[in-house]
């Protein structure tokens, strides 16, 4: 029986090499050049190639095989439809006997793994003599996503693989598959260490090969480089590798850390699908884990991305090329992919030299019709970060150059040679009729002339000698032009169309959208009929867009004729720009931002614009810098504590019945300042901020350029947003906000995070004379953690400071609040310096000199509390001047407090506050004190030790629980020192001097 067993292995091995002897493994046309020039291209004899199988009875149905065993061990009946090993065909399915028997059936077999244990289980390919897995020669599908565990990825998190195949000694392939295995497919897979090729297609067509990880461990992070990922040859069309509708992201394969390329498509393959892998990075698709190059095309029809997300490839950190397109290649569309950058296109991966190249050479047929980002904005490629040029346009050896290269729509920016390089020499100039020859006809581009940030565009362009044609110009912008003036490329914006011909110059003069950004720069291409894209042409720097108000009545008609053509211009006679019209001008643009600018009669000369119940100003709704001091020599913002602001612009709106505002800045015009302009007489608000982030400076808000123009508003400024900067850092950012009916400056609930800095309200523009408000000087109606800095708040007809309603986490720092700029004059406000209702968690003052307020001279409480939890005054001089050394009294008590908790009034080790001269108490705790801290406060003594008492007590406790009384210095006050009423208890009184 041994002997019969032996005789009958010997004819079969014997029958194999007569098969391979007479057919061989098909070699394919190896004439590719890659780089670098060593690479290996020879399509490699299989080490264990099989005769075809003999036709099966189609009538067989399907099988299914579970490999149970990670040994490399033949099927021990091959034809049986057993998948068994050993002489008896009992023992465990290996994954060579399952191929073995999936290879004699005429049906497509499924080949499932359940190995025991968790895994990721290594299946070494190797066998006595080196075999490694046999040719695959029917449609199968190996499926490493049925072993417990596995998953597919999903859009962020990678695969799970359980099954690595890994290459033992001298084997070429992981699993190769020939015509007759059209049809299969290969998931869930690691495959590394192969000496020709993870994967390849010898002439197998309609394969799909998704899910698995070519070059990379199953971690999706070590590298098992085989020398090729994925290999086309021998004419193996209508391939997929990656992602189909049916499996989204989870068909993405990584295809990462191979010796030459991620994917070689080398013999004339048609339709290849390359789409939604990670190519060159690891599983998660952030970090480079290099083939030597991406991926490299001698196809024809192939299709690289798609125009979903799941289709995009992300091909960056390769050695070499993203992608090479070499001779005979054609009709190639390249889509919606990321190359050098990681998967989100945030942030550079790049490619060590060019992104894409494409290149013909001698004897062959150039490269032609390829399209890289296709036709449509949705079709974009990002092409960034890569050490040579983005795109690479040549010819090597004296052969065809590429042609119809339609490169279009694409953000390509910031690579280390030209974004675009036709001829791989650097900049092409322009010739005249374009009569040079060359890639893509080495096609001339725009050069740009002009350019602003209302979308106004103008470039010239020298057309071909040949007969008239369309051209498709592109605009692109960018933050800088790393190549200097020309080859610079961008983030794409717009497109139109011209025509030229007969080498004519065709001046370019159009209004395009999305606008770009003033400070940044644009670039044009340009694109014949026929498809042949230019490189970039010139930087141009963006110009912020310039509306000059010359018209103070309105005129006949206020409004613009054309909004959105970026010409400020009524309907008079002769055409004038008026206020409203430059606003609706800007409205009508979009985006920003926009200047509008004043001058009257060309000198100027002070101007008073005129508004009514008729002639509204539009809402603002694109960012704009509405400034009546630049381009105006006789206007100016005040460069000293003392200095007045010499403005020439007044907006009135004395005529005004109703309800109006001055000027509102509503969605959409986030961003914009008001700078030197005089807002007098409107019923309601003379300024409105229903958007954030505006900077409002050097303005006179209820004041007129010229005196006789004063009008008090309604009320000064309404702020119902975020992040606004109402004064500044500087003098020169000076707000007066004076004389206005109701509140100087009001904060409503949703302000928050707003600076109010630098400005004077309630006093002339010297901050030396009363001109308040008549209601409170600055309102917080709920604002929270704004800072209310460096500010004069006096004379005003209600509280200087008011914040209620739940105005939490503000901070108050170094004010004069009731008294004169200097701090050295009594200009009280009618109410309270400082009232707190109903807020939380806000601080007065802090450990320094410069964090200081003096709240002096106001009619009522220096400061009053009230419900106001978690407050902290330190550092503060409150009832006198700004030495600390002459009274300038509060008209009631220093600070009142009532019904607050976990007030703190100074503090161990910072400043001191001096509570001292005030008319009644230093300080007054009524209706529920508790949980008070006073400490190491001089109270009732001046800042020299001198006395300054407070015309009550020092401190009077009428009503508090649980509070301390700490290392105060408490003298020369009227009355007592500290007086404590029958209800108080639990209060300790340490180490004061009394």
């Amino acid at each position: 029986m041994e002997m019969a067993i032996m005789l009958s292995k010997l004819r079969i091995l014997l029958g194999l090499l007569i098969m391979l002897l007479l057919f061989g493994a098909r070699v394919g046309d190896v004439s590719a050049e890659p780089p670098p020039s060593d690479w290996d291209t020879t399509i490699h004899p299989y080490d264990t190639q099989q005769p075809e199988a003999p036709a099966a009875d189609t009538r067989a149905p399907a099988a299914t095989f579970t490999v149970v065993s990670t040994a490399n061990i033949q099927d021990g009946n091959i034809g049986d439809g057993i998948c068994g090993t050993g002489a008896s065909g009992t023992g465990p399915c290996t994954l060579f006997a399952a191929i073995q028997e999936a290879n004699n059936t005429g049906v497509h077999d499924t080949i499932y793994f359940n190995i025991p244990g968790s895994g990721p289980h290594t299946l070494v390919t190797q066998g006595s003599g080196g075999l490694g897995l046999p040719l695959i020669t029917r449609p199968i599908t190996i499926d490493g996503t049925s072993q417990s565990g596995a998953n597919c990825p999903s859009q962020l998190a990678g695969a799970d693989i359980r099954i690595m195949l890994k290459a033992g000694l001298g084997v070429d392939y992981g699993l190769r598959l020939n015509h007759s295995a059209s049809g299969s497919i290969i998931k869930g897979l690691s495959i590394i260490d192969y000496e020709v090729a993870g994967i390849e297609l010898d002439g197998a067509d309609e394969v799909q090969i998704q899910c698995n990880h070519i070059g990379l461990e199953a971690d999706g992070i070590t590298e098992g480089p085989n020398r090729d990922g994925i290999r086309l040859v021998n004419f193996a069309n209508r391939n997929i590798i990656g992602s189909t509708n049916a499996t989204s992201y989870a068909g993405r394969n990584v295809i990462s850390g191979n010796d030459q390329y991620g994917i070689f498509n080398n013999d004339g393959e048609s339709e290849t699908v390359i789409s939604g892998n990670y190519i060159g990075l690891n599983a998660a698709g952030a970090a480079a884990r290099p083939n030597a190059a991406g991926i490299y095309d001698r196809g024809n029809d192939t299709d690289i991305g798609g125009v979903f997300d799941y289709q995009r490839n992300v091909i960056s950190g390769n050695d070499f090329e993203g992608i090479t397109l070499q001779t005979e290649a054609v009709n190639i569309d390249i889509i919606n992919n990321y190359i050098g950058s990681d998967f989100f296109g945030l942030f550079a991966v790049g490619n060590g030299t060019h992104g894409i190249r494409i290149r013909g050479n001698s004897g062959a047929t150039a490269p032609t019709n390829i399209f890289i980002g296709g036709t449509t904005p949705a079709n974009a490629n990002i092409i960034r970060g890569n050490g040579g040029d983005g795109i690479s346009v040549y010819a090597l050896n004296g052969g065809d150059a590429p042609q119809e290269v339609t490169i279009r729509f694409n953000d390509i920016y910031n690579n280390g040679g030209l974004d675009i390089d036709l001829n791989n020499d650097g900049v092409t100039l322009n010739d005249a009729g374009d009569a040079d020859s060359g890639p893509n006809g080495l096609q001339n581009y725009p050069l740009i002339n002009g350019a602003n940030n209302a979308g106004h565009i103008t470039a010239l362009f020298a057309s071909s000698n040949g007969p008239s044609q369309t051209y498709w110009i592109d605009l692109f912008q960018t933050s800088n032009c790393v190549h200097q003036d020309l080859g610079n490329g961008g983030t794409y914006l717009d497109s139109f169309s011209i025509t030229g011909g007969s080498g004519n110059f065709v001046t370019i003069d159009e209004m395009i959208d999305p606008k770009p950004t003033a400070g940044r720069y644009v670039i044009m291409t340009a694109t014949d009929a026929a498809g042949n894209t230019s490189e970039f042409g010139n930087c141009f720097l963006v110009e912020q867009t310039t509306f000059v108000v010359d018209e103070q009545s309105g005129g006949i008609f206020s409004d613009d004729v054309n909004p959105g053509d970026g010409v400020c211009e009524t309907g008079d006679t002769p055409t004038n720009c008026t206020l409203n019209a430059a606003i609706q001008e800007a409205n009508a643009l979009g985006g920003g931002p926009y200047n509008i600018y004043f001058d009257w009669l060309g000198s100027g000369a002070n101007m008073r614009i005129a508004l009514s119940d008729t002639n509204v100003l539009p809402t603002v709704t694109s960012q704009v810098v509405i400034d009546g001091i630049a381009g105006n020599a006789n206007a100016s913002c005040p460069d000293s504590s003392t200095d007045f602001a010499n403005l020439r612009v007044t907006v009135a709106g004395n005529s005004m019945t109703g309800n109006q505002d001055g000027i509102v800045f509503g969605t959409g015009s986030n961003g914009s300042i008001l700078r030197g302009i005089a807002l007098v007489g409107f019923p309601n608000n003379a300024i409105r901020l229903n958007s954030g982030g505006h900077t409002v400076e050097c303005n006179l808000i209820g004041l007129g350029s010229i005196s006789s123009w004063d009008a008090p508003n309604g009320q000064g400024m309404n702020v119902a947003s975020d992040d606004n900067v109402i004064g500044g850092a500087t003098f020169a950012s000076r707000n007066v906000i004076a004389e206005n009916n109701g509140v100087g400056i009001l904060l409503l609930n949703t302000a928050q995070d707003n600076t109010l800095s630098n400005n004077f309200v309630g006093t002339n523009q010297s901050g030396t004379s009363d001109r308040g408000n008549g209601s409170h000087g600055m309102y917080l109606f709920g604002g929270t953690s704004n800072l209310i800095e460096e500010n004069v708040l006096s004379g005003n007809g209600g509280d200087g400071l008011r914040i209620d309603n739940g105005g939490n986490a503000n901070t108050i720092l170094n004010n004069m609040i009731g008294v004169s700029r200097d701090g050295s004059a009594d200009l009280g406000n009618d109410g309270s310096g400082i009232y707190l209702a109903g807020v939380f968690n806000t601080t007065i003052g802090g450990d320094t000199a410069q964090e200081r307020n003096v709240i002096s001279g106001n009619q009522a409480n220096g400061i009053h509390i009230v419900d106001a939890d978690s407050t902290t005054i330190t550092g503060n001089y409150i009832g006198t001047d700004v030495i600390g050394q002459t009274a300038i009294s509060n008209g009631q008590n220093g600070i009142r407090n009532e019904m607050s908790l976990d007030l703190v009034i100074g503090d161990s080790s910072g400043l001191r506050n001096i509570i001292s001269g005030n008319t009644y108490n230093g300080i007054f705790f009524t209706n529920g004190t508790n949980f008070a801290t006073v400490e190491r406060n001089l109270i009732g003594v001046a800042s020299d030790g001198s006395a300054l008492g407070n015309g009550f007590h020092g401190i009077h406790l009428n009503s508090a629980t649980n509070s301390t009384l700490r290392d105060n210095t408490i003298a020369n006050n009227t009355r007592t020192g500290v007086y404590l009423d029958s209800s108080v208890f639990g209060v300790d009184i340490l180490g004061n001097e009394i």
